[in-house]
């Protein structure tokens, strides 16, 4: 604190205003500082650590019925075609404001297997796009949209239901998030609390370059 009081008024008015900021930002995003939740034993017994999600889709069902959630330019839609050849892949992303070009990017880069009718795009918030699938639709799916605490906790809600009884729910950003923007995540918090309310374990955990770790979670089996 004395280091701080030497500090330049104008840099110490700076430091509290970003972390006022940061604080309205976990608090906005349904993160009271408050909440935990911890996995147990069982949660875990069954995880395996992979060196990057790209390993990790080799662990994935083949020819499946797969979506990836959060497409942005297409990066790891080319990596799930190439490594697990899912039968059929669903792009669903919003590609609101800014990002609106990047759709027809996505639908260039990918003409080939959507002609072929194995790739097939979804422009919509992830939940209403979800919610249009029957029930028990999906092999496996890899989430990687809003990231904020509450609307991540909705999307697993959501994929409970949507995904196959043996399904698989993978996900990116399980870090508490990027911290030299001042930008909070939910994700570690959604994800433990849906292992622990609907009885999911992790079964695989991919490491990633600033620990942006990706996680695959499935229901326990009795």
């Amino acid at each position: 604190m004395r280091l701080f009081n030497i500090l330049p008024v104008g840099i110490r008015r700076s430091i509290k205003g970003q972390l006022a900021d940061t604080m309205e930002r976990i608090i906005s995003r349904g993160l009271q500082p408050e909440q935990r939740f911890f996995l147990e034993e069982r949660h875990l017994q069954n995880c395996t650590f992979i060196r990057n999600r790209e390993e990790m889709l080799h662990c994935m069902p083949s020819n499946a019925v797969v979506a990836e959630i959060g497409v942005l330019h297409g990066d790891f839609a080319s990596e799930i075609l190439q490594r697990s050849h899912p039968e059929k892949l669903f792009l669903i992303d919003s590609w609101e404001r800014e990002f609106s070009r990047l759709k027809n990017e996505v639908a260039q880069r990918f003409k080939t297997e959507i002609g072929a009718g194995v790739v097939e795009i979804v422009q919509s918030n992830s939940i209403k796009a979800l919610n249009s699938f029957p029930d028990h639709f999906f092999d496996w799916v890899y989430l990687d949209s809003d990231h904020s605490y509450p609307y991540t906790l909705e999307e697993l809600k959501v994929l409970d239901r949507k995904i196959k009884p043996s399904g698989i729910i993978c996900g990116d950003d399980y870090t508490m998030g990027v911290w030299y923007i001042w930008n909070s995540f939910g994700v570690i918090q959604s994800v433990n609390e849906f292992c622990i309310s609907h009885d999911y374990e992790l079964v695989y955990f991919a490491l990633a370059p600033g620990m942006f770790n990706s996680f695959a979670i499935r229901k326990i089996k009795n």
